[in-house]
């Protein structure tokens, strides 16, 4: 990586935000368990070299985040560190602090990047229970009546696949992705044109995982989430 890159990358991380993940790391670190004594606040902050004005500020942000309750002249106390709890907070930090820096083609290149191993991962892995519900998705999707349905259960396939890819951080990300791409989609004057197209791509993903073919369904999914980067690239 270039030097210079490095280096603007670094200096974007603010002392706030270092020291929330050196909090996170010695709760981690130390088997913290929810409702276990964190050290005082001078202590902390003798450990992570700062004043104690910073510290208090990264327990009270630990705070609104979930992972630390305040209890006033008693301390501070580990309060949620389970792995679904953690997610859930990336997944709100991650849509509230990006959602206006990235682009629609960055999204769309994080969507493809997960879609295609999620796809390839599910061919490999799915019960014939979890086939026939993702075919009934795709039944709803060729009765759908309006825009609205028809995102909803667009985001629906996409979701179902996730869920039953055995990777929790991939449904969480993917939850992410379809909430940011939601207000996109309802503004696309050609989704309603294109959504024969989007139901095509979704039947020969699903013929893909029925023959647990990874390496189709890998592909079908690649060109299936690059359609829209496709589009919105030949607008620029």
């Amino acid at each position: 990586m270039d030097a210079g890159i490095m280096k603007e990358s670094a200096a974007a991380i603010s002392e706030e935000d270092r020291l929330m993940s050196s909090l996170l790391r010695f709760i981690r670190d130390n088997g913290l368990k929810a409702g276990d004594k964190l050290p005082s606040i001078r202590t902390l902050s003798d450990s992570f070299s700062c004043t104690q004005s910073q510290m208090r500020s990264v327990i009270l942000r630990a705070e609104a985040l979930g992972f630390v309750m305040v209890q006033p002249r008693s301390g501070c106390y580990v309060r949620n560190t389970s792995l679904d709890s953690m997610l859930q907070t990336f997944c709100l930090l991650f849509e509230t602090t990006m959602a206006d820096d990235l682009s629609l083609v960055e999204i769309y290149d994080l969507k493809t990047a997960l879609e295609t191993a999620i796809t390839k991962q599910v061919a490999l892995i799915r019960t014939e229970g979890e086939l026939l519900a993702l075919r009934n998705i795709i039944v709803q999707e060729e009765a759908a009546a309006d825009k609205d349905e028809m995102i909803k259960l667009d985001e629906n396939f996409h979701m179902y696949l996730a869920s039953i890819s055995r990777n929790r951080f991939f449904l969480a990300v993917i939850s992410v992705i379809q909430s940011m791409l939601r207000t996109a989609r309802h503004s696309f004057a050609d989704y309603v044109e294109s959504y024969s197209q989007i139901i095509n791509d979704h039947k020969n993903i699903y013929e893909a995982i029925k023959e647990k073919d990874s390496d189709s369904a890998y592909e079908l999914a690649s060109i299936h989430a690059n359609r829209r980067k496709a589009k919105l690239l030949s607008c620029c």
